[in-house]
């Protein structure tokens, strides 16, 4: 049996190649994208499960990772592009989040505008469903607003996640003001749980680093007990934290940003 392709040699190397290309290359390539393709399937059901999307739309993000990587590549981050295998999984989820963010906001459009259809009366020169248009069917001032309602979605998110930024920065002040270091070490929580989220970081690792080496199975629970409590407790906080703020801000979108805040919090 043949010893599975590393990830991150999978992610560097799956490419769409010409026909051209020696036949080496091209096994190379296809094994690659194997290998990538069977990590997002198993990656998808805890990064996607936040969203409560359907079957279709799970392949539909897994597949748009997939072949985006394979059109252009990883794209670099601010930090490069991945170098260990713990960092090409992280950008895996991050695609796959990205993704489901974009067919989240997606899947809400289509439902609100399902909704105005079925009100509609006499409508005979088109079908419903021709007013759904499938993309390539669009015209130019179709497309052009598509583009810039996918430009609203992506503005929209990106200014949640502000919100969110700026909610936990409120939170952690106002602990700190009640009592000294509480919202410090609130602050220091949720990094390690954005890590683990963003998997870079798993509870085992951090039980890990608060046990001497070689200790017994006893203490390594009990540590670790002690981790998953602290844990919660933050977790809880923040949730309840953005709940009371989402009652005092309507404006903001609450499917959204509690979508947004699981995949902060969650463990992978």
């Amino acid at each position: 049996m043949s010893r599975p392709i590393p990830l991150l040699d999978a992610l560097l190397d799956a490419r769409c190649v010409p026909a051209s290309a020696p036949l080496a290359e091209r096994k190379n390539c296809a094994l690659a994208m194997e290998r990538l393709w069977l990590e997002l399937q198993r990656l998808a059901p805890r990064v996607l499960r936040t969203f409560s999307l359907d079957s279709d739309a799970t392949d539909e993000a897994i597949s748009r990772v997939a072949m985006n990587i394979a059109k252009t590549g990883p794209r670099r981050s601010m930090t490069g592009q991945p170098t260990t295998e713990a960092a090409a999984r992280a950008y895996l989820r991050r695609s796959l989040h990205n993704r489901a963010v974009d067919l989240f906001r997606k899947s809400k459009r289509t439902s609100k505008r399902e909704e105005s259809l079925d009100g509609l009366v006499g409508e005979s020169a088109r079908s419903r469903h021709e007013l759904l248009a499938d993309p390539d069917a669009q015209t130019g001032e179709e497309a052009l607003a598509n583009a810039e309602a996918l430009q609203a979605q992506q503005a929209l998110v990106s200014a949640t996640d502000t919100w969110i930024d700026q909610q936990t920065a409120a939170l952690v002040a106002r602990k700190n003001r009640r009592r000294s270091g509480t919202g410090t070490q609130l602050q220091e929580t949720l990094a390690l749980l954005a890590r683990a989220a963003a998997g870079e970081l798993t509870v085992d690792d951090h039980v890990a680093k608060h046990c001497d080496p070689g200790a017994d199975a006893k203490t390594l629970k009990k540590t670790r007990n002690a981790i998953d409590a602290r844990f919660k407790r933050a977790r809880r906080a923040l949730d309840d934290w953005i709940s009371l703020a989402l009652e005092r801000e309507p404006e903001i979108d609450k499917e959204l940003a509690r979508a947004l805040l699981r995949t902060r919090v969650s463990l992978q």
